[in-house]
Protein backbone atom coordinates (compact mmCIF):
# COMPACT_ATOMS: atom_id res chain seq x y z
CA UNK A 1 0.00 0.00 0.00
CA UNK A 2 3.02 2.51 0.98
CA UNK A 3 3.99 2.34 -2.89
CA UNK A 4 -0.02 2.60 -4.09
CA UNK A 5 -0.22 5.98 -2.34
CA UNK A 6 2.50 7.14 -3.82
CA UNK A 7 1.21 6.45 -7.84
CA UNK A 8 0.18 9.14 -9.75
CA UNK A 9 -2.97 7.17 -10.63
CA UNK A 10 -4.39 8.31 -6.53
CA UNK A 11 -4.33 12.08 -8.09
CA UNK A 12 -6.39 11.35 -10.96
CA UNK A 13 -9.34 9.23 -8.76
CA UNK A 14 -9.56 11.90 -6.19
CA UNK A 15 -13.13 12.65 -6.96
CA UNK A 16 -13.75 8.89 -6.50
CA UNK A 17 -11.33 9.03 -3.25
CA UNK A 18 -13.82 11.57 -2.13
CA UNK A 19 -16.89 9.69 -3.43
CA UNK A 20 -15.49 6.54 -1.00
CA UNK A 21 -15.08 8.64 1.64
CA UNK A 22 -11.29 8.63 1.62
CA UNK A 23 -11.00 4.94 1.15
CA UNK A 24 -8.21 4.97 -1.71
CA UNK A 25 -8.02 1.07 -1.74
CA UNK A 26 -11.47 1.02 -2.85
CA UNK A 27 -11.34 3.58 -5.44
CA UNK A 28 -7.92 2.43 -6.73
CA UNK A 29 -9.42 -1.29 -6.96
CA UNK A 30 -12.23 -0.19 -9.27
CA UNK A 31 -9.53 1.41 -11.74
CA UNK A 32 -7.08 -1.38 -11.22
CA UNK A 33 -8.65 -3.91 -12.00
CA UNK A 34 -10.17 -2.70 -15.12
CA UNK A 35 -6.09 -2.34 -15.83
CA UNK A 36 -4.82 -5.53 -14.61
CA UNK A 37 -7.64 -7.01 -17.33
CA UNK A 38 -6.78 -5.17 -20.15
CA UNK A 39 -2.87 -6.20 -19.68
CA UNK A 40 -4.10 -9.89 -19.64
CA UNK A 41 -6.75 -9.74 -21.78
CA UNK A 42 -7.82 -13.47 -23.06
CA UNK A 43 -5.06 -15.18 -21.32
CA UNK A 44 -7.48 -14.74 -17.83
CA UNK A 45 -10.49 -15.98 -17.64
CA UNK A 46 -11.20 -14.79 -14.56
CA UNK A 47 -9.30 -11.68 -11.94
CA UNK A 48 -11.27 -10.23 -9.12
CA UNK A 49 -9.66 -8.75 -6.17
CA UNK A 50 -9.46 -10.64 -3.06
CA UNK A 51 -11.78 -8.13 -0.02
CA UNK A 52 -9.85 -8.52 3.25
CA UNK A 53 -12.19 -5.85 5.44
CA UNK A 54 -9.62 -3.50 7.77
CA UNK A 55 -12.87 -3.17 10.14
CA UNK A 56 -12.26 -7.56 10.80
CA UNK A 57 -9.70 -6.35 12.66
CA UNK A 58 -9.76 -6.20 17.04
CA UNK A 59 -8.60 -2.73 18.14
CA UNK A 60 -8.61 -0.94 21.61
CA UNK A 61 -11.84 0.56 22.49
CA UNK A 62 -10.38 4.40 23.72
CA UNK A 63 -8.64 4.28 19.30
CA UNK A 64 -9.81 4.88 16.43
CA UNK A 65 -10.97 1.61 14.20
CA UNK A 66 -8.47 0.53 11.34
CA UNK A 67 -8.86 2.36 8.38
CA UNK A 68 -9.12 0.25 4.74
CA UNK A 69 -5.95 2.50 3.88
CA UNK A 70 -3.57 0.72 6.46
CA UNK A 71 -3.34 -2.53 4.62
CA UNK A 72 -0.02 -3.60 3.70
CA UNK A 73 -1.01 -5.45 0.66
CA UNK A 74 -3.81 -6.13 -2.35
CA UNK A 75 -4.44 -9.39 -2.93
CA UNK A 76 -5.79 -10.69 -6.53
CA UNK A 77 -6.88 -14.21 -7.92
CA UNK A 78 -6.51 -14.94 -11.93
CA UNK A 79 -8.07 -18.17 -13.51
CA UNK A 80 -5.80 -18.82 -16.27
CA UNK A 81 -7.46 -19.48 -19.87
CA UNK A 82 -5.36 -22.14 -21.01
CA UNK A 83 -5.61 -22.01 -25.01
CA UNK A 84 -5.01 -18.33 -24.79
CA UNK A 85 -2.31 -17.95 -21.76
CA UNK A 86 1.00 -18.88 -23.29
CA UNK A 87 0.94 -17.68 -26.65
CA UNK A 88 4.12 -15.47 -27.13
CA UNK A 89 2.42 -12.78 -29.47
CA UNK A 90 -0.07 -10.30 -28.09
CA UNK A 91 -1.82 -9.31 -31.55
CA UNK A 92 -2.96 -6.23 -31.36
CA UNK A 93 -5.11 -3.57 -34.12
CA UNK A 94 -4.42 -3.12 -37.87
CA UNK A 95 -1.06 -0.83 -38.02
CA UNK A 96 -3.64 1.43 -39.67
CA UNK A 97 -6.06 1.54 -37.82
CA UNK A 98 -7.94 4.35 -35.28
CA UNK A 99 -7.35 1.83 -32.49
CA UNK A 100 -3.41 1.64 -32.82
CA UNK A 101 -2.00 4.36 -31.70
CA UNK A 102 -3.84 4.04 -28.22
CA UNK A 103 -2.61 -0.17 -28.41
CA UNK A 104 1.07 1.63 -28.57
CA UNK A 105 0.35 4.01 -25.51
CA UNK A 106 -0.89 1.86 -23.44
CA UNK A 107 2.45 -0.95 -24.48
CA UNK A 108 5.10 2.24 -24.73
CA UNK A 109 8.15 0.29 -26.20
CA UNK A 110 6.93 -3.32 -26.19
CA UNK A 111 4.31 -2.31 -28.76
CA UNK A 112 5.94 -2.83 -32.52
CA UNK A 113 4.32 -3.81 -36.22
CA UNK A 114 4.29 -7.20 -36.94
CA UNK A 115 3.55 -8.68 -40.51
CA UNK A 116 1.58 -12.15 -40.72
CA UNK A 117 0.90 -15.13 -42.85
CA UNK A 118 -2.41 -13.49 -43.67
CA UNK A 119 -0.48 -10.38 -45.29
CA UNK A 120 -1.96 -7.88 -42.57
CA UNK A 121 0.56 -5.57 -40.48
CA UNK A 122 -0.91 -5.09 -36.96
CA UNK A 123 0.31 -3.50 -33.57
CA UNK A 124 1.77 -6.40 -31.28
CA UNK A 125 3.68 -7.25 -28.33
CA UNK A 126 6.44 -10.06 -28.30
CA UNK A 127 7.25 -11.67 -25.39
CA UNK A 128 10.64 -13.54 -25.77
CA UNK A 129 10.25 -17.84 -24.55
CA UNK A 130 12.32 -20.12 -24.94
CA UNK A 131 10.80 -23.03 -22.71
CA UNK A 132 6.71 -23.93 -21.15
CA UNK A 133 8.46 -22.07 -18.03
CA UNK A 134 9.10 -18.56 -20.11
CA UNK A 135 5.67 -19.33 -21.37
CA UNK A 136 3.94 -19.22 -17.51
CA UNK A 137 5.87 -16.58 -16.73
CA UNK A 138 3.84 -14.61 -19.78
CA UNK A 139 1.63 -12.90 -17.43
CA UNK A 140 3.68 -12.20 -14.71
CA UNK A 141 5.80 -10.25 -17.19
CA UNK A 142 2.96 -8.21 -18.56
CA UNK A 143 1.34 -7.33 -15.42
CA UNK A 144 5.04 -6.36 -13.90
CA UNK A 145 5.34 -4.06 -16.99
CA UNK A 146 1.78 -2.48 -17.30
CA UNK A 147 2.26 -1.81 -13.34
CA UNK A 148 5.42 -0.21 -13.15
CA UNK A 149 5.39 1.83 -16.27
CA UNK A 150 1.82 3.46 -15.80
CA UNK A 151 1.49 2.84 -12.02
CA UNK A 152 5.26 3.42 -11.06
CA UNK A 153 4.36 0.79 -8.69
CA UNK A 154 8.37 -1.31 -8.32
CA UNK A 155 8.59 -4.44 -9.42
CA UNK A 156 9.66 -5.58 -6.30
CA UNK A 157 6.73 -4.98 -4.64
CA UNK A 158 4.76 -6.91 -6.91
CA UNK A 159 4.69 -10.60 -6.00
CA UNK A 160 2.68 -13.46 -8.42
CA UNK A 161 2.63 -16.91 -7.37
CA UNK A 162 1.90 -18.59 -10.66
CA UNK A 163 5.35 -19.80 -11.52
CA UNK A 164 7.23 -19.53 -8.24
CA UNK A 165 7.57 -23.44 -8.08
CA UNK A 166 9.49 -23.38 -11.61
CA UNK A 167 12.52 -22.42 -9.72
CA UNK A 168 12.91 -25.32 -7.74
CA UNK A 169 12.84 -27.35 -10.95
CA UNK A 170 15.05 -25.51 -13.31
CA UNK A 171 19.03 -26.50 -13.50
CA UNK A 172 20.67 -23.58 -15.15
CA UNK A 173 24.52 -24.86 -14.81
CA UNK A 174 23.15 -28.39 -16.74
CA UNK A 175 25.38 -29.01 -19.67
CA UNK A 176 24.49 -30.93 -22.85
CA UNK A 177 26.98 -31.91 -26.09
CA UNK A 178 24.48 -29.60 -27.75
CA UNK A 179 25.14 -26.18 -26.73
CA UNK A 180 21.37 -25.05 -28.05
CA UNK A 181 19.58 -27.79 -25.75
CA UNK A 182 17.73 -25.60 -23.28
CA UNK A 183 16.61 -27.71 -20.42
CA UNK A 184 14.18 -25.62 -18.34
CA UNK A 185 12.22 -27.57 -15.86
CA UNK A 186 12.47 -30.13 -17.33
CA UNK A 187 9.23 -30.04 -19.88
CA UNK A 188 11.18 -30.14 -22.74
CA UNK A 189 12.54 -32.97 -21.97
CA UNK A 190 9.85 -34.83 -21.07
CA UNK A 191 8.34 -33.90 -24.65
CA UNK A 192 11.74 -35.13 -26.63
CA UNK A 193 11.19 -38.33 -24.61
CA UNK A 194 7.94 -38.85 -25.43
CA UNK A 195 8.49 -38.12 -29.41
CA UNK A 196 11.11 -40.42 -29.41
CA UNK A 197 9.03 -42.98 -28.24
CA UNK A 198 6.34 -41.76 -31.12
CA UNK A 199 8.40 -42.32 -33.48
CA UNK A 200 10.23 -46.21 -32.20
CA UNK A 201 7.13 -47.16 -31.74
CA UNK A 202 6.44 -46.38 -35.67
CA UNK A 203 9.38 -48.14 -36.80
CA UNK A 204 8.27 -51.78 -34.66
CA UNK A 205 4.87 -51.24 -35.90
CA UNK A 206 5.90 -50.93 -39.94
CA UNK A 207 8.10 -54.03 -39.16
CA UNK A 208 6.90 -56.80 -41.70
CA UNK A 209 9.54 -59.39 -40.66
CA UNK A 210 7.78 -60.10 -37.32
CA UNK A 211 6.05 -63.45 -36.97
CA UNK A 212 3.78 -61.37 -34.46
CA UNK A 213 2.86 -57.68 -35.48
CA UNK A 214 2.97 -54.96 -33.06
CA UNK A 215 -0.36 -53.06 -32.33
CA UNK A 216 1.32 -50.93 -29.38
CA UNK A 217 3.86 -49.51 -27.37
CA UNK A 218 3.78 -47.97 -23.87
CA UNK A 219 6.39 -46.48 -21.64
CA UNK A 220 6.00 -47.64 -18.08
CA UNK A 221 9.08 -45.03 -17.12
CA UNK A 222 7.91 -42.01 -15.00
CA UNK A 223 9.04 -39.90 -17.63
CA UNK A 224 6.28 -41.05 -19.99
CA UNK A 225 3.55 -40.08 -17.86
CA UNK A 226 5.51 -36.74 -17.43
CA UNK A 227 5.87 -37.31 -13.73
CA UNK A 228 9.64 -37.57 -13.70
CA UNK A 229 11.46 -34.90 -11.93
CA UNK A 230 14.90 -34.42 -13.23
CA UNK A 231 15.54 -36.16 -16.72
CA UNK A 232 19.41 -35.68 -17.78
CA UNK A 233 19.60 -38.36 -20.53
CA UNK A 234 17.18 -37.20 -22.90
CA UNK A 235 19.78 -36.18 -25.55
CA UNK A 236 20.39 -39.96 -25.33
CA UNK A 237 17.33 -40.74 -25.85
CA UNK A 238 16.10 -38.55 -28.65
CA UNK A 239 18.47 -40.16 -30.78
CA UNK A 240 16.87 -43.54 -30.59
Amino acid sequence: MPHLLESSKVEEIRNDIIDQSGDILSAFVAHLIPLCKRTVGQRVSLLQHQSKSSTSKEWSTDCLPPHPNDLDFLTFGILINPENAYNSIERGPLADSPEAQDFKDFWGNKSEMRRFKDGSICETVFWEVNTFADKRKIITQSLEFILSNILNIPIESISITTSHLDSILELPNLEFENKETVYGTGEEAIHSINYSLDNLAKKLRNLEELPLSVTSIRGIDSVFRGTEVRNYNFEILNKV
